[in-house]
This record gives structure tokens, C-alpha cells and sequence, in this order.
């Protein structure tokens, strides 16, 4: 657990027995009982093996394949070697518990050789192994020996090990130890909760000493079919007292029984009633608990983690937070042979659980160490009762405090309050410019504590343990109002909401903020589900027909509408008429308008509002377009012809792209730009579309799988951030439902994974369409209003009118092979064609046909990288 410095505890010989020397694949040095390798061994030559023991003893054993994708025969011959191994060393070995989704299972074993015997025996039957090596530096304890013919060496099975903790104590008044809710905004984001926002479902993961789930602020909190006990063995056990460290281990000595109750409660405790004060002890309430119990003494070894990471995705729970390190290692050093194992195996479980969508939120510890530039650890191994003084740990990972760079996991810094009202980082707290993810208030922090300890129910405490679950909060309210997130796309959020202006910087010089301060106000109030506007047009022939009012020249008696969805609850055009929805589904308003008696030519603009959920004066779900258009002098409309709400009425035109600073022009001809913005980094992939089908093209910034898209033409903060596909995807953005709204598609070779929505999870269609290798354009080439495929091959360009695979429906010739080919509507009759450039020189046809080019036109410099689109 995250733990502050207050002295070590429980130093009882175990009797364990010592290493021999040379008997691993690196030399070894004695230290109190347990070896430290004097030089790493690359598992890629070999499998980094831990040392023998000098005795026999009931040990478990953490087994990695060299593929962590080996495949299910690969694995059950694996485990099947296990008995071959015990029975030559007249011995006993039994799997526990086994992962074949990353290649790795653990074993129980009495042989003290039994790491080197596996490790050859695997090697002679053409297993290939990453590393094997026990988890522990101590003998299992008697109620995990699962071996009929082995005996625990354990020792005292009441050994409290050596792990320090953050001391719960009453110092505080109760309200004085929430400061820490107001300090994130939560007081304020449950005030807009309370009357703006529905939070859908949300269970949040406590990886911990166990939940009190009979604590008054925590009953009814509970998921009970989410929560388990791996605290044996690391095998799930769903009895609820096992899950209970109350009923279970209490250590009123180590008075750290507490631990996980505290960090429920500053999750999801229920309002805290003290006589007729009533106290918001919590930052989502609304949330449930998972209580996951991988703590036994203090001590949480690798099957326990692994254990509980693997839980979470098995019963999909979204956000775990992880107010721990993983022990017996304060730090791990990845290629030493006696750490090796252990660590290989949480991390490959970590991988495994952000690959499905799991945000583990993890405390930095409380160790005052530089995440960025670790130096010595004098607290590990903590299960021995002696641990190395000053152990060199350059390289060196802490499990889970070193893993920031995961996207998969966030790493909180514990902020104090200080007497004159400002924030800065807690002495005892780590630290690091590239180690920290976020801040968190962890100083001094109120929250439920089981009466066994404290008669009235709360004690306050102070560690990172106590800032993680803050930011866990906070997760679990973004992901409540957007449960469409993906877990990356709640840190991107988190991150960027986070308050960075809030904290004091160090005098130090030790950089603790990370992002900043978590934010829970603006986590209720910013990125929220947006109500749209999907069209604005006119009707001459009283709704017949309709076409787009934008840039359209009108008279006489008409009918304007707008088609609002998303979130949408209520719409309005200025000074005209309203309607009401209820934040779901399609709104359309109408009015009629009579210019009959116009006697001036006249440009107007209509504004048109779409109002979301939020009422709150800070939220920014609602949408206001405006819409230019002409009235004719005692005239009467052009007759309306159909149209389709997606359907462009502006011709496409170029921009340029230097770095991060984008020229656009607003017509096909060359000269100065119209207009000048920087968006973006200068590295980063520009995706250009119509994200909200208001007819102009707008830029998204491509990071990675995450797309942070802006629906105007202007710098500043993404107006949305979405998770798709993988990093390495080659990605497609077109309309491809016809809907107006451009959308993403991955490209996998032949193979297209279709989105019609701007938005994560699965693709709506998949298809195939040419070869692997092929070169791949998109656009409207029929005039349907709906984006499809173009296979070029050299010169040729052979087009699908549909999105399917089969043989193209045209296919034409335009150009030289080397050529670079943009495409777009240069002519504004809805159809996208072809346009060569060479150069800094534009070759465009606007048809779809070979023969010479319609129009030839320079602009910008011959290395310039050029963008195509509607920009207005």
C-alpha cells in the first residue's frame, strides 16, 4: 500500500533458508537469507531463472512463456510438465492458477531446486520460457499449502512483515479532514449533479486489504458479484468474511486493517450522518464498490495482483484503483534472476488488463523517492523481517508506481493543504516530472474506518494511498456521464481537465504535479454529451422538399427547419420558435418566414441553439450555429430541390500545413491565405472531416488510437476526444452512411472497420475491397451523398459506388504513376474527382475522366504538406 514513513515493524526470523551460490544463470551474493544477482541475463538468450534454496520448503513459483501468445496446446504441455518435474524430484509441485491470455501460471512447489529443474526440463521438451522464479522471499503460509506431502516452513503465521502503512488517526475534526472533496470541486460537481446530470452505473475496483461491507457509509455500496478474495494462493474465493480483513486478519498491532474501508469511502461513501450535520464524504456516491482483497498482512505478492487485475476484466469493472506497491520488492529490478519472474508476470497482467479497457489508478507511494531517477531502497524484500539496507536499485520498477508510462495505468502524487490556503506536494510523497500522472489531496484525509478501530466510524489519514482514490472518483464520474468512454479515453480526459494552476511548484525543485489536480467540477461540466445540429434548410414548396439554407439565396414565403439530435433536450432560432426534448433522440424545429415585401436585397444570419442536459452555466453541451444566407429584393425562392441534410453546398479547396500552422484558402485559385491558424503539435496526423455535419470541415489531431477533434476552425482545446482502433491502424475518414457527419474506419490490409459514428468500440461494417498493398482514396464519386472506396494502381483508379467489396463499377485513367493525387468537390456539384499535384501545382479534373485537367492553379511551396476540405 501507498505507506508513509513511521518505522518498521514485526522483524521475527522465519527460518528461511539461504541461496546457494552459482546455482542460477547469474553470480549471486548472500544477503540476510536471500540473493541479489551481481549481473542481469537477457531472457531473450536464455530464461532468467531464480537461484535454489538451501532447504525444502513450500514455495510458490511464478512461470512465464517466452510468447505470451503461445497458444492454449503450448500452455497445457507447460503445465503439464509440472508433474513430470515434482515426480523426478520425488517431490511436490501443483499449478494454482493459470493465464493463458499472457502466457503465465503459478505453482506451488516443496523442492528447493525447483525453479533450475523446471527451467531444464522445459528446455529439453522445447518449451521456451521469458523467466521462472518464486514470488516470494518467504515459504508460503500453512492455510496456502495446497501440497499433502510438504510442510510450511512459514514460521509464525501471525508475521506481520515489514511493510509500512499510513497511520489512521483522529487529530482532525471530520469536516476538517474533507477539505480534500472541496479542494477537487466535488462539492460543486454534486450540486450540478444533483440537478443537471443522470450518471449511468459505474462499479469502481478497490484492490486492497479487504472493504468493512457492514461500515453505515458503505452498506448498499457493495457490488457483491464483483468482489472476491486472492489472498490464498491467489485462486478467487468469494466468501464474504475471506474478503473481510475485519473478520479475517485484523491487526489492530499494525492498525492498518483499515486501509481499504478508508479508500471506499473517499470513492463511493454514502453521505455520513453525525447527529443533524450530514457530511459528502465522497466523490461519487452514486458509484459502486468492487472489494478486492489482495492484501494479507500488509503483504500483496504478484499471484494476488495478478489475481485481482485479472478479476477486474473478467467481470468488466472499468477503473480499479491500486493504493499499493506489490510486494516483496518495494522496487523490482526486471532482469534479475530472483525478481524476474514476479515482476514479468504483474506486468504482462497489467498489459492484459488495459488491453481490455480496465484504468487502474495507482498511488506513487510514499517514499519521497524520484520516480524519475531511482537510487537505493533500504525496505525490500519486506516478507523476510530483514530487509537489504541501501540495495541499488538504478533501473529499478515500482509495481504499480513506475508504470506512468502505461496507457493503461495513472500514477497520484499526494498533495497537503497548507495553512495559508495553497496546495503543494506532501514531504513523504514521490515525485518525478515523467513519473507522476496527476495530484491528488492526501494529506490529512477523513473517511470511513471500521469500528473495531474507531468507535464512531472515521479516522483521517494521510498517504497516496489516500490521493489515488480521489482521482478513481473523479474517473468514475466521467466514465457515468460518458459510459461509451473507453479507459483511455477517461485518463485523456482526466488529464486534461486536471488543474495544473492549483498547485504550488516545489521550492525543491522535486516536480510532483503531474497533469495538476484532479478535477471532479469539471468533470460534470466539460466534454459533456453534446446536443447537435444536424441541419438547417429551407423549403419553397411547404416541406416538400428541402435544401440548405447556408449560403442560399431565398424570397417569398418560406419554411425554415433545423434537425437537432445528441443530447439534445430543447432548441431555439433567434427570436422564433422553440421546442423540447428530452435529451434523447431527434428535435426539429420549424418557423415560417414570409419576405414577400422585401425591397432590399439583405444578408441575414439565423442563429439556431441546441441545448443539452446540463444546465449548469459552466457546461458546454449546448451547440449555436449560425447560418448566413440572402434574401432577394421582392422575390421569390429558387424551387427546392431534395437534399440531403450531409450534403455539401461549398466547393473544397486546399490548405497548407507548416508544423502545427495551417494556411487555407477559400477558393481553388493561388495568392495569400484566408485565413491562419496553429492547432495541434507539428508531429502530429491531421485527420480532416465534417465531424458535426454542419457542412464545414474541421481538423482532429491523431495520437496514437486517440483522435482529439475540434468542430471549428480555430486552435485551442479538442471539442472531443475518442479512442479507435490501434496505434499502428491506417485510418480512412469519410461519410459513409450519408448521414453528414464524417466518420473514421480502420484499414487492416483489404479489410475496412467501418464507424458511423464519431466513437470507440466495435465498427458498424466491416468489408473488403482490393489488396493489401494497394493505395486507397475516398470520396463521393457518384453524387449520393455517401463517401466509397477508390483502389488506385499507378494511374488507375478503379471506384465502388458502394461500400462493398466485388468488382469496381468504374475505372479510369488520370495522371502519371508517381503522381501525388488529392481528391475533392472542386466545382461544388457534389461529386468528388480527382486533382494531381506536382509541386507546388494543382492538375484538377472535375470529372471523373482522364484527358487534360479542367483547371491548373499554384499555391504554396513544393514540400508543403496540403490538406483538402470545406473550411467554411
Amino acid at each position: 500500500m501507498g505507506s508513509t514513513d513511521v518505522g518498521e515493524r514485526g522483524k521475527k526470523s522465519m527460518g528461511i533458508g539461504k541461496r546457494i551460490m552459482g546455482a542460477a544463470t547469474a553470480a549471486v551474493m548472500m544477503f540476510s537469507g536471500f540473493a541479489v544477482a551481481t549481473t542481469s541475463v537477457s531472457a531473450a538468450s536464455s530464461p532468467l531463472v531464480s537461484p535454489e534454496w538451501s532447504e525444502d520448503a513450500i514455495r510458490n513459483y511464478a512461470i512465464n512463456l517466452a510468447d505470451e501468445h503461445a497458444g492454449s496446446s503450448t500452455m497445457t504441455k507447460a503445465k503439464n510438465l509440472v508433474a513430470t518435474v515434482a515426480q523426478q524430484e520425488n517431490s511436490g509441485a501443483t499449478v494454482l492458477a493459470s493465464y493463458p491470455q499472457f502466457g503465465s501460471f503459478f505453482v506451488q512447489a516443496a523442492s528447493k531446486s525447483f525453479a533450475k529443474d523446471y527451467a531444464a526440463a522445459a528446455a529439453r521438451n522445447g518449451i521456451a520460457l521469458h523467466s521462472v522464479g518464486d514470488t516470494r522471499q518467504s515459504p508460503v503460509r500453512s492455510d496456502e499449502n495446497v501440497l499433502q506431502n510438504g510442510i510450511s516452513t512459514y514460521g509464525e503465521d501471525t508475521f506481520e512483515g515489514t511493510k509500512d502503512s499510513e497511520k489512521a488517526t483522529q487529530q482532525l475534526t471530520y469536516q476538517d479532514g474533507l477539505w480534500g472533496i472541496k479542494a477537487i470541486g466535488g462539492d460543486k460537481a454534486k450540486q450540478v449533479i444533483s440537478k443537471n446530470v443522470k450518471l449511468n452505473s459505474v462499479t469502481v475496483g478497490v484492490m486492497d486489504s479487504g472493504i468493512d461491507e457492514r461500515h453505515e457509509d458503505l452498506v448498499g455500496q457493495i457490488d457483491t458479484n464483483a468482489s472476491t478474495s486472492c489472498i490464498t494462493n491467489g485462486v478467487p474465493d468469494g466468501n464474504a468474511s475471506k474478503r473481510n480483513q475485519v473478520d479475517d486478519d485484523f491487526m489492530d498491532s499494525q492498525n492498518t486493517f483499515y486501509h481499504a474501508t478508508h479508500v471506499a469511502g473517499t470513492i463511493a461513501g454514502k453521505t455520513y450522518n453525525a447527529g443533524w450535520l450530514t457530511y459528502d464524504n465522497s466523490v461519487n456516491p452514486q458509484a459502486k464498490l468492487a472489494n478486492i482483497r489482495v492484501s494479507y498482512h500488509t503483504l500483496i505478492y504478484p499471484e494476488y495482483a495478478v489475481c485481482g487485475l485479472n478479476w477486474s476484466v473478467d467481470h468488466r469493472i472499468p477503473i480499479i484503483n491500486a493504493s499499493f506497491s506489490v510486494d516483496p520488492w518495494h522496487y523490482w529490478m526486471p532482469n534479475n534472476p530472483t525478481q524476474a519472474a514476479g515482476y514479468e508476470v504483474v506486468l504482462r497482467a497489467t498489459e492484459y488488463m488495459q488491453n481490455n479497457n480496465v484504468l487502474l489508478i495507482a498511488a506513487a507511494m510514499n517514499d519521497s523517492q524520484d520516480l524519475d531517477n531511482l537510487a537505493t531502497d533500504s525496505k525490500s524484500p519486506n516478507d523476510t523481517g530483514s530487509p537489504i539496507q541501501n540495495r541499488p536499485i538504478v533501473g529499478g520498477q515500482g509495481l504499480f508506481a513506475s508504470m506512468t508510462n502505461m496507457p493503461g495505468v495513472m500514477v497520484v502524487s499526494n498533495v497537503q493543504k497548507n495553512a495559508n490556503g495553497t496546495f503543494s506536494r506532501s514531504d513523504s510523497s514521490n515525485y518525478g516530472a515523467k513519473g507522476i500522472s496527476i495530484a491528488g489531496p492526501g494529506t490529512d484525509i477523513s473517511s470511513a474506518y471500521p469500528y473495531e478501530g474507531f468507535d464512531n466510524g472515521w479516522a483521517s489519514a494521510t498517504g497516496t494511498s489516500m490521493a489515488a482514490p480521489h482521482v478513481a472518483g473523479v474517473a468514475s464520474l466521467i466514465k457515468g456521464i460518458h459510459p461509451e468512454y473507453t479507459a483511455a479515453q477517461i485518463k485523456a480526459q482526466l488529464l486534461r481537465q486536471a488543474n495544473y494552476k492549483q498547485l504550488s511548484a516545489s521550492a525543491d525543485g522535486k516536480e510532483y504535479r503531474g497533469a495538476g489536480m484532479v478535477n471532479a467540477y469539471a468533470a460534470v461540466t466539460k466534454n459533456q454529451p453534446k446536443a447537435t445540429i444536424a441541419s438547417v434548410q429551407y423549403s419553397t414548396n411547404g416541406g416538400s422538399t428541402w435544401s440548405n439554407l447556408r449560403g442560399a439565396t431565398i424570397g417569398g414565403k418560406v419554411k425554415i427547419r433545423a434537425v437537432m439530435g445528441g443530447a439534445v433536450t430543447s432548441g431555439a432560432f433567434s427570436g422564433a420558435a422553440t421546442a423540447s426534448k428530452n435529451g434523447t433522440g431527434t428535435l426539429t424545429l420549424t418557423k415560417d418566414v414570409d419576405y414577400s415585401n422585401v425591397s432590399k436585397t439583405a444578408n441575414k444570419t439565423l442563429t439556431v441553439t441546441a441545448y443539452g442536459r446540463n444546465s449548469s452555466k459552466d457546461a458546454d453541451d449546448d451547440t449555436t450555429m449560425k447560418i448566413s444566407y440572402t434574401v432577394k429584393a421582392n422575390g421569390s425562392s429558387k424551387p427546392s430541390e431534395p437534399s440531403n441534410p450531409s450534403t455539401k453546398s461549398h466547393k473544397d479547396t486546399l490548405a497548407v500545413r507548416r508544423g502545427n500552422t495551417y494556411y487555407f484558402k477559400y477558393s481553388i485559385s493561388g495568392g495569400k491565405a484566408n485565413r491562419v491558424i496553429a492547432y495541434g503539435r507539428p508531429n502530429d496526423t491531421i485527420p480532416v472531416g465534417d465531424w458535426d455535419g454542419d457542412g464545414v470541415d474541421t481538423l482532429a489531431v491523431r495520437r496514437g488510437n486517440l483522435y482529439y477533434v475540434k468542430n471549428s476552425i480555430s486552435g485551442g482545446v479538442a471539442d472531443k476526444v475518442i479512442a479507435y482502433g490501434r496505434p499502428g491502424d491506417t485510418v480512412l475518414v469519410g461519410d459513409w452512411n450519408g448521414d453528414g457527419k464524417d466518420t473514421l474506419a480502420v484499414r487492416r490490409g483489404n479489410t475496412y472497420y467501418i464507424k458511423n459514428s464519431i466513437s470507440g468500440g466495435k465498427a458498424d461494417r466491416v468489408i473488403g475491397y482490393g489488396k493489401p498493398g494497394d493505395t486507397v482514396l475516398v470520396g463521393d464519386w457518384n453524387g449520393d451523398g455517401k463517401d466509397t472506396l477508390a483502389v488506385r494502381r499507378g494511374n488507375r483508379y478503379f471506384i465502388k459506388n458502394a461500400i462493398a467489396g466485388g468488382q469496381a463499377d468504374k475505372v479510369v485513367g488520370y495522371g502519371k504513376p508517381a503522381d501525388t493525387v488529392l481528391v475533392g468537390d472542386w466545382n461544388g456539384d457534389r461529386t468528388d474527382t480527382l486533382a494531381v499535384r506536382r509541386g507546388n501545382v494543382y492538375y484538377v479534373k472535375n470529372s471523373m475522366s482522364g484527358g487534360p485537367a479542367d483547371r491548373v492553379i499554384g499555391y504554396g511551396k513544393p514540400n508543403d504538406t496540403v490538406l483538402v476540405g470545406t473550411w467554411r
